[in-house]
């Protein structure tokens, strides 16, 4: 999409559905309330958010639309081709703090990443986390976690906090477009990492997407506090698919290797860093109802930690 007006003169707004992309919807929905056609809330997350996306005949034939347009030269944000913050994250890692703001607040997004991160510091393997993809700060999209494995495998974390308001939807498609972004600046990213960890991770050939989050996250998301169910999940994962077709046919990884899993977030004990300061370490395991991850997934490795690498 290029960055025409979508404002009309008459203070119309448009825009076709040819140009719309995964961005796009991420940026709107998150703007919208229920008032305005919003969907992301406990309320109309499965009936306005996903069954308009995978209603019961499948993926709705705009998703394809929607990834091609995400993956013209021009789709806003522009793909980052410069320092991906690797050296800035392991230089935090390595002093055990976590940038300017220190310990993060006890059950925060930021807290679990960083707990996370600290655990995976410990087991070795190449990662980074808040990995900016975009080439502006403006409409930055920033990956919690990005692990690297040999052969071009890669596993992007998208982290929900327990008490969170954002539905297992947007989870999904925060995940989605940091996909498609990863897609899009692989071969600089790769030049990165390779720099940083000394080690060519060779040509993009599989991604899988974890939507993690503590465990009563997932008990919350429908009438009566009830968790998310079988159903809600295989359609959560049929737009995976339906993406991945079409990433497969534009650099990304062959359609059967672009996945989905769950997890919840663990905690795995503390440890405290130089000034006395206690942080809270965090794991992965498998959500049990979500589709099996692969072979070489964290969620894995030693039967469900998020070390291991």
């Amino acid at each position: 999409m290029t960055e025409k007006n979508m404002i009309g003169g008459d203070g119309s707004l448009s825009i076709s559905g040819d140009m719309v992309t995964w961005f796009n919807f991420l940026a709107i929905s998150r703007i919208f309330n229920s008032d305005v056609g919003g969907w992301n809330n406990k309320s109309f997350w499965s009936d306005l958010g996903l069954a308009s996306l995978c209603p019961a005949s499948g993926p709705a034939d705009f998703l394809s639309k929607w990834t091609e347009s995400s993956l013209h030269s021009d789709a806003l944000p522009i793909p980052r081709d410069r320092d991906f913050q690797f050296s800035k994250r392991q230089n935090d890692l390595k002093k055990g703090e976590r940038g300017r703001g220190g310990t993060p607040k006890a059950g925060s997004e930021n807290a679990i990443n960083w707990g996370l991160s600290l655990n995976l510091k410990n087991t070795g393997g190449y990662f980074s986390y808040e990995v900016p993809l975009a080439d502006t700060s403006k409409g930055q999209l920033k990956v919690d976690l990005m692990l690297f494995r040999d052969q071009g495998k890669v596993e992007i974390i998208e982290l929900k906090k327990g008490d969170g308001t954002d539905t297992p939807l947007m989870a999904l498609t925060e995940a989605i477009c940091y996909g498609i972004q990863t897609v899009r600046c692989w071969p600089t990213l790769r030049k990165n990492a390779k720099k940083q960890f000394n080690q060519d991770f060779g040509e993009l050939s599989a991604v899988n997407l974890i939507l993690a989050s503590p465990e009563e996250y997932w008990t919350q998301w429908n009438p009566g506090n009830k968790s998310i169910t079988n159903e809600q999940i295989k359609k959560l994962s049929e737009i995976v698919i339906n993406v991945a077709k079409v990433l497969s046919t534009h650099g990304g990884p062959p359609a059967e290797k672009l996945t989905l899993s769950m997890a919840n977030v663990i905690e795995a004990g503390k440890i405290k860093d130089k000034r006395g300061n206690a942080h809270q370490l965090y794991k992965l395991e498998r959500f049990i109802p979500s589709p099996d991850p692969p072979e070489w997934s964290v969620l894995t490795q030693d039967g469900s930690s998020a070390g291991g690498m």
